[in-house]
């Protein structure tokens, strides 16, 4: 009973706390035309603010793109806690007999979980300011009969572990791997030990050709269903009092691990770091969870953003920080 108790008075607080700026902040988003559809604001286990447009339908399940690859990160945590730290350091290949390789190059030989999770890979892929069509490693991957094969068939620019390079591919191995790790089939694991735990029972999530799960994007998720992934990073694993996966985890994955990318910030495993403080999830088109970790704040935004505006997410949620 004191439990529900102080977490009703938390929830209060912090209804209060970000009343007024969020009025402003859907003042801002009405006045800048920006086609943000829907956006989903709050600290503890449930959101306290929400904005919907005309557009959005809360029903739905909202394709996330990129966003995937973070939730992929919080999923490998039940591979990090079953089988420890050295997993991280562990060669995937050992994991893709099943896969030939017909590009022979000792670089692949060397790379390890640590190499996928931290974007680090070496793997020659240009998919971020490439124009959509032949010629873009994503758009290539996507039209081969063999999802896999063509990631790791790919050439390699550097070797493991020196650079920073984004790569959807690299991301989409991850689902497949995990499976490998954890001996099972990787969507009933993540239904049952991360899906269910944190009450969401509707989803979608493409697969590649083979019926592996697409690991870079193609989740799509109802915006207070994102909304729970971003409480469970903010409370270090934990949902409704369950430890769904390791405070360990949640630290070591929402640290540095390289130089990322300007406006982006950098990285760390499949999560970009935009300062010591907060962390974010960003997708094509604008969706975005943005997780304050010092202040336990969360906020989803998701609509249809241009270039122009791509960048608005971010803004509102630096004012509403203030």
């Amino acid at each position: 009973m004191a439990k529900s108790k102080s977490c009703t008075i938390m929830h209060r607080l912090a209804f209060f706390m970000y009343s007024d700026s969020f009025q402003f902040l859907k003042k801002e988003i009405e006045a800048s035309g920006a086609d943000i559809r829907c956006v989903v604001m709050g600290s503890g286990e449930s959101p306290q603010h929400r904005y919907d447009s005309h557009e959005y339908d809360a029903a739905l399940h909202y394709p996330l793109f990129s966003v995937t690859k973070s939730i992929v990160s919080i999923a490998f945590g039940l591979v990090y806690d079953r089988l420890g730290p050295s997993v991280l350091e562990r060669k995937i290949l050992q994991d893709c007999t099943e896969i030939p390789i017909e590009n022979p190059d000792p670089r692949r030989s060397e790379l390890s979980y640590h190499h996928l999770l931290s974007q680090t890979s070496g793997i020659k892929w240009r998919e971020m300011g490439a124009k959509w069509g032949s010629g873009n490693p994503l758009w290539d991957m996507e039209h081969h009969h063999e999802w896999m094969s063509f990631i790791l068939n790919r050439e390699f620019s550097s070797v493991p572990g020196r650079h920073f390079n984004y790569s959807s591919g690299v991301s989409h191995l991850l689902p497949y791997l995990m499976g490998k790790l954890l001996e099972g089939d990787i969507c009933d694991i993540l239904l049952e030990d991360l899906f269910f735990p944190l009450g969401i029972d509707r989803l979608e999530w493409e697969s590649d050709p083979q019926g592996n799960l697409s690991g870079g994007k193609g989740l799509s998720l109802r915006a207070e269903d994102l909304w729970k992934f971003g409480s469970l990073v903010a409370q270090e694993g934990k949902f409704r009092g369950r430890q769904v996966v390791s405070a360990e985890w949640i630290r070591l994955s929402t640290a540095k691990k390289a130089r990322g990318l300007g406006y982006y910030g950098d990285y760390g495993y499949q999560w970009w770091i935009q300062s010591p403080e907060v962390v974010a999830a960003i997708g094509f088109g604008g969706q975005y969870l943005f997780i304050d970790k010092s202040r336990g704040l969360v906020a989803v935004f998701l609509g249809n953003l241009n270039k122009a505006s791509f960048d608005l997410p971010r803004t509102l949620f630096e004012k509403l920080r203030k």
